[in-house]
């Protein structure tokens, strides 16, 4: 079986708004919601979490009243969400496993020197 994961950019697609849910769920039901929101195609990643909120979620959508309709619609017709915090994502500077959006080099900054072991105990 084969298995493709592409990279892209969705504003090539019309997804020019994404945004991040928090999502208050409690542990009896965080299954139930994470497989219902990780099946609807504006969900772009879904992931339970340890802390304070258990369920995370990405959006990709066309605008911010999509954004608004899939929190009061698909999100708002969970029972078992008992509250929605939503980060909206202003700007990307790069994306996963692609170049930075803006197609320049991103600037970096010198890092730390490679590690070379405890002082006077030699290399690692």
């Amino acid at each position: 079986m084969l298995h493709f994961e592409v990279d892209f950019d969705p504003r090539a697609v019309g997804m020019r708004t994404g945004a991040m849910l928090w999502l208050t769920v409690p542990p009896s039901a965080l299954a139930e919601v994470g497989d219902t929101l990780a099946g609807h195609p504006d969900v772009s990643f879904a992931a339970a979490t340890s802390g304070p909120v258990p369920l995370v979620v990405s959006l990709l959508l066309p605008d911010l009243a999509a954004v608004y309709a899939h929190l009061t619609g698909t999100v708002g017709a969970l029972p078992a969400v008992s509250r929605a915090d939503t980060t909206i994502f202003t700007r990307t500077w790069k994306r996963q496993g692609g170049p930075p959006v803006t197609g320049q080099s991103p600037t970096r900054r010198p890092g730390p020197p490679p590690f070379r072991g405890v002082p006077g105990r030699g290399p690692g």
